[in-house]
């Protein structure tokens, strides 16, 4: 529950960061999305997650080079499918300069890759347990867009749709272009990991 108070706190931050007019609208619908709710009150990581999503994308939007390399670092600790969150990282640190952070980002994965290798004695036991099977199944790529709605509710699949049309309507206001890529990549490997035929 403390995991679901503090995602939904700095969700509703990286909005009033961004220059949205109604910041606290952004937290109170992170935290109504139905399956968030739902392991807000469980001991699963999914809540976990979520607090070091919303935390990353709080430092991207207040420019903290150094603490969301970090954050971003440490995600695939806590869900390793987070990783394909790193890439995108790295480049918006190239992007500002910040070199000194992409050693603070590889580090976190590079540490458990190497204590599990001299533990189970397979420099590549990390790549061998990902690829030791899959425990979820799916119907085929639209299997989790059709069943969006399911995980955000209605009222949160509407402002995600909306938010999407801001992004590719010309216009002022506020473009979280880092958001969506997070949003995207996560949705793209989830999907490519849980699809069967792949």
């Amino acid at each position: 529950r403390s995991d679901a108070r503090r995602s939904a706190g700095r969700s509703g931050r990286t909005a009033g960061r961004l220059g949205y007019r109604s910041p606290a609208l952004v937290s109170g619908l992170t935290v109504w999305q139905p399956l968030f709710l739902i392991l807000s009150f469980s001991a699963l990581v999914e809540p976990l997650a979520a607090l070091g999503i919303a935390a990353l994308l709080y430092f991207l939007a207040a420019e903290k080079p150094g603490r969301a390399a970090l954050v971003a670092g440490l995600l695939p600790v806590v869900r390793l499918e987070l990783a394909v969150l790193l890439p995108l990282v790295a480049v918006w640190l190239v992007g500002r300069r910040a070199f000194r952070g992409l050693p603070v980002l590889a580090a976190p994965l590079l540490a458990w890759a190497i204590t599990g290798a001299i533990a189970h004695g397979d420099l590549l036991w990390l790549p061998h347990a990902v690829q030791g099977g899959r425990p979820l199944t799916t119907t085929g790529p639209l299997h989790y867009f059709q069943n969006l709605i399911s995980v955000t509710g209605p009222t949160v699949l509407l402002g995600l749709l909306l938010g999407f049309a801001v992004l590719v309507t010309p216009g002022e206001g506020p473009r979280p272009k880092w958001a969506a890529a997070v949003w995207l990549s996560l949705f793209a490997t989830l999907t490519a990991l849980t699809w069967d035929e792949l």
